[in-house]
């Protein structure tokens, strides 16, 4: 008789559902053979087939209509009736891949405050002070970053060679400063009064109040809508002086069209502006700051099978530690909260947040039907989520929802949304598509200073507004030289808890900047070996119909 825990496992219910709902379907942990007796909640269960590593069998018996059940949540119905021991292959239609979406249940118990541990509020990290809002609110970054940030897509060619230039010329001369970076987008080009433009100045208005960004040179065309140059009546300077936290002291700017040409601007630039912009940025050094300044973004990329047991529960514990540190956290992906939304709400804590938690899908799916590139509002899974053992979206995010713990929910952001406006600290929720690049960012244009990104496939993904700590499940993945950490010890009888004390202590090891992220090291690399580019991907989530 084989135990069940040293060849499969049944999701952990902490860090998912609080259904109440018994799972009837297990996930390998590595390949077991046909007629193999597991031993499990008293009983023996014989296998009637041989079970792949990193595939789901059925630990009863179930019946053809019946719901399938994993992490607690109904994510499929059985096509034809299953017996227990017997693989559940979506190949063969085992599970019909699109269900319902399981409607939000009523708010029933009013969830408790978040309980702070007395001791996490005494740890700190080692960070750069800094105001995190305009009234001057004290807060901290995990980074001090002059950054280049173009205007309008017309001058970003022009802003990542200064970036470049600056980082190759002067960088080693400041050693307070941690990086130059390049904040560029593909918009800006007409945009008169409306939606669009409003939501460009308030991506610009937010990276330059970002925690890790110290000083920035803001670099236009100068004919643009949103231009920069003084000359313009309709220039943007004073909307700039008025919500950009110390602007005088911090941003400098100009224009592309001022300048013969655009090596002129380059040059020049970079050897005046943004050298001096270096200076003052060389003027903070790190100190230690309490935890509660801490924001971290929650994203998954590609997902396997083993994300739910392994990476996401891990980085849950994790965000629980933080939290009751006084720390915040923001998980971001509506879509891939799709038939587990009812269990986010159910942490909501009040009823106008539980009603905001329901209303995000639909009103994410009536936005999809208004898009420039209009679809369903459903999430598909990918085809490596898929070879990966995930089989629809639901199950994915039972999975994913993993991340953000087991703490009240506190709220609810829109897109652009800064939460050092708001009260408590705790879990966030962000209203934001799922694709890597466009909700990366949007982590930290809502404050951010750091993103925790699980993955079961690999992705070499970085961030210009913080560092990227990637968390994977196994060793034998793709791209593994860009894993922070890896969860598979859990698979052979690590403790989540173990798990997530040791991804704790890495992300307060990376905020101090004692420790690296593999993609930094990485950009590191590319800088060395004379790339100009490296991984600090952005892209804006651009809802609207102009440019």
């Amino acid at each position: 008789m084989k135990k069940f825990q040293d060849y499969a496992f049944v999701s952990n219910l902490k860090y998912g559902s609080n259904n109440n709902l018994q799972d009837n379907i297990g996930i390998a942990k590595r390949t077991i053979s046909e007629s193999s007796e597991l031993f499990y909640n008293n009983r023996e269960i014989r296998l009637v087939e041989n079970i792949p590593v990193g595939s789901f069998f059925t630990i009863k018996n179930v019946n053809k209509g019946d719901n399938i059940v994993s992490f607690g949540v109904v994510v499929g119905k059985a096509t034809r009736s299953l017996k227990e021991g017997e693989l559940v292959d979506n190949g063969k239609n085992d599970c019909i891949t699109e269900t319902e979406i399981e409607e939000c249940k009523p708010l029933s118990v009013k969830p408790q405050p978040t309980q702070y541990d007395p001791s996490l509020l005494k740890r700190t990290f080692n960070g750069f002070r800094c105001k995190v809002t305009i009234d001057g609110k004290e807060g901290g970054g995990t980074g001090n970053v002059v950054a280049i940030l173009n205007t309008v897509k017309c001058s970003a060619v022009a802003a990542r060679n200064i970036s470049h230039l600056a980082k190759k010329r002067f960088l080693d001369k400041y050693s307070n400063v941690t990086d130059v970076i390049a904040i560029t987008h593909e918009s800006g080009c007409g945009m008169p009064e409306g939606d669009s433009r409003n939501e460009l100045l308030r991506i610009l208005i937010n990276i330059m109040n970002h925690p890790n960004i110290r000083t920035v040179f803001l670099l236009g065309l100068g004919c643009e809508h949103l231009t920069s140059c003084t000359e313009m009546p309709e220039n943007i300077i004073p909307f700039l002086r008025s919500d950009v936290i110390d602007f005088d002291g911090r941003v400098m700017f100009g224009h592309l069209q001022q300048y013969a040409n655009e090596i002129e601007a380059v040059e020049h630039i970079t050897n005046g502006p943004v050298k001096d912009l270096l200076a003052v940025a060389d003027k903070y050094s790190r100190e230690p700051l309490p935890l509660s300044y801490l924001t971290l973004g929650l994203k998954c990329g590609g997902s396997d099978i083993f994300s739910g047991i392994c990476s996401n529960p891990t980085l849950g514990y994790a965000v629980d530690k933080l939290v009751k540190a006084g720390a915040a956290a923001i998980i971001t992906e509506t879509p891939e909260f799709d038939g587990n939304m009812h269990i986010l709400a159910a942490r909501a804590r009040n009823e106008e947040v539980f009603s905001k938690i329901q209303q995000l899908l639909p009103k994410f799916h009536d936005m999809s039907q208004k898009y420039p590139i209009s679809g369903s509002g459903r999430q598909k899974v990918a085809p490596g989520n898929k070879q990966g053992g995930l089989f629809n979206i639901i199950i994915k995010a039972a999975s994913a929802i993993q991340k953000c713990g087991t703490t009240t929910i506190e709220g609810v952001l829109n897109y652009c949304d800064w939460i050092y406006d708001t009260q408590p600290r705790g879990v966030w929720i962000l209203d934001c598509p799922s694709y890597d690049q466009i909700s990366t960012p949007a982590l930290g244009l809502s404050g951010s200073q750091m993103v925790a990104f699980t993955t079961g496939l690999g992705t070499p993904i970085g961030s210009p507004l913080g560092q990227v700590v990637k968390i994977g499940n196994r060793r034998d993945m793709g791209l593994k030289d860009q894993v922070d950490l890896f969860t598979e010890d859990i698979l052979n009888g690590k403790s989540i808890e173990e798990m997530g004390e040791e991804l704790f202590e890495f992300i307060v090891s990376v905020a101090s900047g004692s420790k690296s992220t593999k993609v930094e090291e990485f950009n590191t690399k590319l800088y060395k070996r004379g790339f100009s580019e490296g991984h600090y991907e952005f892209m804006l989530w651009k809802r609207w119909g102009d440019n």
